[in-house]
């Protein structure tokens, strides 16, 4: 089902009509009141128990989330009340949110985006103490099933500043059209825009068609092409991530995310993956989400932050769903004026939004990381030990450099005939010469850093004691790959 119809079923007063369990992921297009209106005329006796598992968990999520529901949670308290009753929850579960906690995790004026961190991490052992409230009642494992995902989304507790976490995402915010929403039966019913998670995984082959996994919900002429003219060409392509989106229920619309308004943020976050600004890679926060296109004319070489439009509708946006910091690409950085021109003060919960305005044209992706890391608004993430260091260059020195790396992994080692090896002294000798010439052939070995970060997040995954079988063609230095595996290669290492 692609969008228009599904807003059509909106129009017409019928939420999950057609919609299949696959594309269930749908209701993430609709406006929280529309689900709430939902839910309260439905009868649970009717067999819908799919679809009731794709709204509950969404509504707790949107309410516990929502800056302005935690500087007033009256709205989560009388949602989760209603809840528990559509569960059949213990009267005893009713009152888990009148603790009045949540407001203090946005309390007082925020002198220093570093105290946002504070807040953010307190706001997560709020949620995780929630969950453990209910753990075990059944009837709402729904409920600690989703804060949980979203204590493990936001870093775990207890977390340590310096503590890694171990996936890097980057999140895009776009935000429909006016004119197209006007043109679609029930796009009233439809939230302004969509947050989409992309997860970067393993890097990219060299010459790979796509960064974007399943890209075809983007739009190529805007959005697909600004990834890869303003971010493919200026990252070592060995070091390029490729992205995984969360958002497979709308692969029947061909192109409806456009814009180029998440190029910097991607960009961002290949940069801090790579361990392109410390010794360490990063990732941000997910209550950090940058919007700026990039401007290819800017700062006399291109690769500056651009404007974008439609700022106010992303911001409603973030707020619902519990981003603190927007890093925003703008002509000026005083932030009460653009608070003003933007109209922001007047969204509910806009005062726990932050605006970091970086300067349009001027502030390259370095910069903007350093203004991230001076407030506070990085966290070390651990893809894996191995892996070099990200290098940002041009396109013709990226070429250059995949072209050396092809030779060098197709150096032969030459070795003497094995049919000679008849005596001690010969054997000796042939495994000397294979030895030294393997120890040159080590130092200009480029190691296959998507592989090994692929084996540890297999290995990652296992319950316990297990094993992983990994294939990989020929010429692809199977030999080193097994040694840094025997060897854990760090990243420090110059082998």
């Amino acid at each position: 089902m692609n969008l228009t119809a599904f807003a059509q079923q909106l129009e017409d007063g019928d939420l999950f009509r057609n919609v299949t369990p696959a594309q269930k992921g749908l209701v993430r297009l609709v406006r929280t009141s529309v689900l709430q209106d939902w839910l309260s005329s439905v009868d649970r006796r009717k067999g819908i128990a799919w679809q009731l598992d794709s709204v509950l968990p969404l509504l707790l999520e949107r309410h516990v989330l929502s800056l302005a529901v935690r500087e007033e949670p009256e709205p989560l308290k009388k949602f989760w009340k209603s809840a528990c009753d559509f569960s059949y929850a213990p009267e005893s579960c009713h009152r888990l949110w009148d603790g009045g906690l949540l407001p203090e995790t946005l309390g007082g004026g925020v002198t220093d985006l570093r105290q946002i961190a504070a807040q953010e991490a307190r706001f997560t052992r709020v949620l995780a103490e929630a969950s453990r409230t209910i753990h075990g009642v059944g009837e709402l494992k729904w409920a600690s099933d989703r804060l949980d995902s979203l204590v493990a989304r936001r870093g775990g507790v207890p977390r340590d500043a310096d503590q890694p976490v171990k996936q890097a995402h980057s999140r895009v915010v776009f935000a429909w059209e006016p004119d197209e929403l006007k043109q679609i039966p029930g796009g009233k019913w439809l939230r302004d825009g969509l947050l989409v998670d992309f997860e970067l995984l393993a890097e990219a082959e060299a010459g790979a068609n796509a960064i974007v996994i399943a890209p075809r919900i983007f739009d190529g002429n805007t959005f697909l092409d600004a990834i890869d003219e303003g971010v493919r060409n200026h990252v070592v392509s060995s070091e390029l991530r490729r992205l995984r989106h969360d958002c497979d229920f709308l692969e029947d619309d061909v192109g409806v995310l456009k814009g180029t308004s998440g190029t910097m943020a991607i960009w961002l976050a290949q940069f801090l993956a790579g361990g392109g600004l410390t010794e360490y890679r990063c990732t941000l926060p997910p209550w950090v989400v940058v919007t700026a296109t990039l401007d290819q004319r800017g700062s006399g070489t291109g690769r500056a932050a651009g404007t974008v439009g439609r700022v106010r509708e992303k911001a409603a946006l973030l707020i619902e769903e519990g981003v603190r910091v927007m890093v925003v690409a703008t002509d000026h950085d005083d932030t009460d004026l653009l608070r003003t021109e933007w109209d922001l003060d007047s969204l509910p919960g806009a005062s726990g939004l932050h605006l970091l305005p970086v300067r349009a044209g001027r502030d390259q992706v370095k910069d903007i990381a350093d203004k991230l890391k001076s407030n506070g608004l990085l966290w070390p993430v651990n893809l894996a030990d191995f892996g070099g260091r990200a290098t940002f260059v041009t396109p013709e020195e990226d070429k250059q450099l995949i072209t050396e790396r092809h030779e060098q992994a197709q150096r032969p080692i030459i070795v003497p005939a094995a049919e000679s090896a008849a005596t001690p002294e010969f054997s000796s000798a042939r495994e000397d010469s294979y030895s030294r010439q393997m120890k040159e052939h080590e130092r200009d070995y480029v190691r296959p850093g998507f592989a090994l970060e692929a084996i540890e997040a297999g290995r990652q995954q296992l319950p316990g004691r297990g094993y992983l079988h990994v294939t990989a063609p020929a010429m692809w230095g199977k030999s080193f790959l097994i040694q840094a595996l025997r060897h854990g290669w760090k990243r420090d290492e110059s082998v």
